[in-house]
């Protein structure tokens, strides 16, 4: 981060947009995105009869959202074409990269993987424990494996039409690491944050928008206030750590396919089952070594010579992108 940060700063940067548009730029870019969600909801003749009738309209509304929120940052940008295609750089700027994708996306889940070493062993204990029940055995024996394959292409194919699935693991992550990672991390570099300040920064957009949920809890499933309000509150936390880790390995990629493939995962995953931990207490040296893992890797994994190291976080030299900047 701190090489990466000297880099922008000794290409002069200056500024190209007054800090305050930048930030207003951005909530603007949140607002929009949350707004288009509700947009189903208010438009009169839609089929609402089911949660998934509902799901599939916000799916819509994300995909729009992915597409109006770049156009947008990219007219906001002081962006300029020369010796690039108009096609090529737009991609560039958001860290839609074709180099370098295999190391930013098996590395990134990878990282991911370790900070979740805990609860990736309370998976594989509770899996062996299955098996054990199921065939008297500990071990893993080939009828118990074909079993188990069965079962996890089962669960694959009853995944591939959940409704819900499909938010988790797929629009969600791509629709919201587009608006909120890719579009809004130029424009706040474009107004002079340092590096440190985005990755900061960039999250509170985020996790703020997640509070509309606190409607959804309360009036669609019928939460008590209170309980929508921890749960809600839960989440902001969550969101703006995630946020801070996501923000950070798209500066230091220049791919926004890391960010995405550690949305998937961390969606996937969930929030640790520290309660469990503290109670069994042999999963508390997994999520010790996990951490110290996870934070002893996380620079250099992350470090931007393996992913191109000429490169910004756009994929393209800033003088190349935004002049003066």
């Amino acid at each position: 981060m701190a090489e990466a940060a000297s880099a922008v700063e000794s290409s002069g940067s200056l500024g190209c947009l007054p800090r305050p548009i930048a930030l207003a730029a951005c909530a603007a870019l949140a607002i929009l995105y949350v707004a288009l969600l509700y947009v189903p909801s208010l438009l009169p003749g839609l089929p609402r009869r089911t949660p998934r009738d509902y799901m599939l309209h916000r799916f819509v509304s994300a995909a729009v959202a992915s597409v109006i929120a770049p156009i947008l940052a990219f007219t906001i940008l002081p962006v300029r074409s020369s010796q690039k295609s108009g096609i090529h750089l737009f991609l560039k700027t958001f860290g839609l990269r074709t180099d370098y994708v295999l190391q930013a996306s098996i590395y990134s889940l990878l990282l991911t993987a370790t900070l979740y070493l805990g609860p990736l062993t309370m998976e594989i204990s509770d899996i062996l424990h299955v098996w054990k029940e199921e065939t008297g055995i500990a071990s893993i024996g080939g009828d118990t494996l074909a079993s188990t394959c069965s079962r996890i292409f089962a669960e694959a194919k009853r995944l591939t039409l959940d409704v819900f699935a499909w938010r988790n693991y797929v629009v969600a992550p791509i629709s919201e690491e587009l608006v909120f990672r890719a579009c809004m991390t130029p424009i706040l570099l474009c107004g002079s944050f340092s590096l440190t300040l985005v990755v900061f920064i960039s999250p509170t957009f985020f996790s703020s928008a997640h509070i509309h949920h606190f409607v959804e809890l309360v009036y669609l499933r019928k939460y008590q206030k209170y309980r929508a309000a921890l749960s809600v509150g839960i989440q902001l936390c969550y969101t703006t750590v995630f946020g801070w880790y996501a923000t950070f390995l798209y500066l230091r990629t220049g791919h926004l396919i890391s960010a995405i493939i550690a949305h998937i995962f961390c969606n996937f995953m969930g929030l640790p089952d520290l309660s469990r931990a503290l109670r069994e207490k042999v999963f508390i040296g997994p999520y010790i070594i996990g951490l110290i893992s996870f934070f002893s890797l996380l620079g250099p994994i992350s470090d931007p010579r393996l992913y191109g190291s000429h490169l910004n976080h756009c994929g393209c030299r800033f003088e190349e992108c935004w002049p003066n900047c």
